[in-house]
């Protein structure tokens, strides 16, 4: 490869990496724009799949003896198989729809109250158009507790400007307690990935429901001060 295509490769990879910075880089206009009284459609997007980690515990080699060596490997297998059907029982529970749900429910009424804009009819194109995007969500153990994973980007366009008028993105994670999912949290305010497994099916859809509307509700409250911030 000659000096040339060595640039070319470089500059490509500069300029994607430029871009993608881009993306990411907050705007807001709100100032420019005015939208109380205006229509406002909403568009939220969710990936299909959640991403479900659980830190893997392992019985630590304390022996040389090869008999007791070979118990704890078995032993640590035995409790990784576990371990791994916490996971898939998780992804499995934890449906893109309640994520889409709890946005459209707590994200974006609040928003939208704040900006003094009301929904577009039906079928109809409004002013603007408030965008929820979520990039990742799921679960993950750390500490000894779990923890529901969130990160979005939100954006508001100008349909007839096609101005960005404003673009946040938000990363967060937020303790699961065991209230969400119907338990007493008076002995701990804590919950494991063990105790969710005693759980049923319809005990651990609730609680899902329950952690992903109240994490979207404290995300809103993030941004609605970075709205009123601009506007006031």
């Amino acid at each position: 490869m000659n000096l040339e295509d060595v640039m070319k490769k470089l500059l490509w990879g500069l300029s994607a990496a430029l871009l993608l910075l881009s993306s990411c880089v907050t705007v807001n206009n709100l100032d420019e724009f005015s939208f109380t009284d205006t229509e406002m459609n909403q568009r939220v997007s969710v990936p299909h799949a959640p991403e479900v980690h659980l830190s893997r515990t392992s019985i630590p080699g304390s022996s040389n003896d090869g008999i007791l060596q070979a118990v704890e490997i078995g032993a640590n297998i035995v409790t990784g198989m576990k371990e791994a059907e916490y996971e898939q029982r998780l992804y499995e529970t934890l449906d893109s729809r309640l994520v889409e749900a709890a946005l459209r429910d707590e994200f974006v009424p609040p928003t939208m109250t704040l900006l003094g804009a009301r929904n577009a009819a039906e079928g109809t194109r409004g002013e603007y158009l408030l965008e929820v995007e979520v990039r990742e969500y799921g679960i993950h153990s750390s500490g000894g507790g779990i923890y529901f994973h969130l990160t979005l980007e939100a954006r508001i366009h100008h349909f007839a400007s096609g101005d960005l008028v404003w673009r946040r993105r938000i990363s967060e994670d937020y303790a699961a307690s065991p209230s969400f999912f119907g338990l007493n949290d008076v002995i701990s305010t804590a919950i494991t990935f063990r105790t969710l497994d005693t759980l049923n099916d319809e005990q651990l859809t609730e609680g899902f429901d329950r952690l992903a509307r109240n994490s979207a509700y404290e995300m809103s409250r993030r941004l609605r001060k970075d709205l009123y911030k601009k506007r006031s």
